[in-house]
């Protein structure tokens, strides 16, 4: 009787960073270069399962970390945001994704890079009239500076 016991308490501790894990992989999803600049959906998906594993190896260290990284946390509560203490709860869960996403992801870009990318000479494979440039971002000026530019002119 003990044993689905201690199954069900594993369980609930390792779903303690299943809302870390997602996050971080969607956040390293969003850094990928879209199909427009030249990388295929196989590089792409190579590089997020490398970033899901290693986010599912790295929450099983964080919850094994966590009687460290919990009272650090509420030591510094008052001086951290909450997305720093989050990061601070579940950097092993955060770290392992970026490394699993590289470790998958740079040699399936290297072997796309090498065998197709190098021959066609910066084309691009997908459709190239969707990717429009972000217009310029303006720069905030203090209400100071403002004034005295439109009165010289």
């Amino acid at each position: 009787m003990k044993r689905p016991a201690r199954c069900w308490a594993t369980l609930s501790i390792l779903c303690l960073g299943a809302c870390s894990v997602p996050e971080t992989v969607e956040r390293l999803g969003d850094a990928n270069p879209t199909p427009a600049l030249g990388r295929p959906a196989w590089v792409r998906a190579a590089a997020t399962t490398g970033a899901t594993v290693g986010g599912a190896a790295g929450t099983v260290v964080s919850v094994a970390l966590l009687p460290v990284t919990w009272p650090i946390s509420l030591l510094c509560s008052d001086r951290i945001t909450d997305s720093a203490r989050s990061e601070l709860l579940w950097f092993p869960a955060t770290e392992l994704a970026a490394i699993g996403h590289a470790a998958l992801g740079a040699p399936a870009d290297a072997a796309d890079y090498t065998f197709r990318r190098a021959w066609t000479n910066g084309e691009a494979s997908g459709d190239e009239s969707a990717f429009a440039p972000l217009p310029s971002a303006e720069l905030p000026r203090p209400a100071a500076a403002a004034a005295t530019n439109e009165g010289d002119g």
